[in-house]
């Protein structure tokens, strides 16, 4: 097996999880509108939907045919994807990320995120060199020269006067927590 097929299967992967992550995202939040759940109900048991209101998110179920089919082996897939999610192999399954959200206020606590999950990472070090950082960055995005950035600019980070060192900040942005 080559480099590049080993790459393009963990991209696959990675898609298909992605799939799989976003329908039953979007198979739970149907499930949640009585409209949907009742059309849902009905497809499952033959009847297509005529309400377009509901047809159309429906259509978007890729096991599910208009006439209320499952596909068996595509819905075994989704299933078989999600459960990647749940076991130690997980972090293999997950796309990098490619970009930090518009708002400052989301950019700082994701960048402050990554920054804490690469630095438990790398054993929690007082200090790590830019190229350690970049590296442990690179796991997780993209782009490791903008995270490390908007960490810094988020006060996750400190970085030495000449740019070599940086350090967790002991107040570095946490997430926020849903109000109980």
């Amino acid at each position: 097996m080559t480099e590049q097929s080993t790459g393009r299967e963990t991209e696959d992967a990675a898609q298909e999880v992605d799939a799989a992550l976003r329908e039953a995202r979007m198979l739970l939040s149907m499930l949640s509108a009585p409209a949907l759940r009742a059309g849902i109900g009905a497809a499952l048991q033959g009847e297509a939907p005529t309400d377009p209101a509901v047809a159309g998110p429906l259509s978007r179920l890729s096991w599910l045919t208009a006439d209320g089919a499952v596909d068996h082996a595509l819905l075994r897939a989704r299933v078989d994807a999600l459960g990647t999610l749940l076991g130690d192999g997980a972090i293999l399954s997950a796309r990098r990320l490619t970009s930090l959200p518009v708002t400052e206020e989301e950019r700082r606590e994701l960048a402050g995120r990554i920054v804490r999950l690469a630095w438990e990472r790398l054993g929690s070090p007082h200090f790590v060199t830019e190229p350690e950082l970049t590296a442990a960055l690179a796991m997780v995005t993209a782009d490791a020269a903008l995270v490390r950035r908007a960490a810094v600019d988020a006060g996750a980070l400190r970085r030495t006067p000449d740019g070599a060192r940086y350090e967790l900040a002991a107040t570095a942005p946490e997430p926020h927590a849903d109000p109980a």
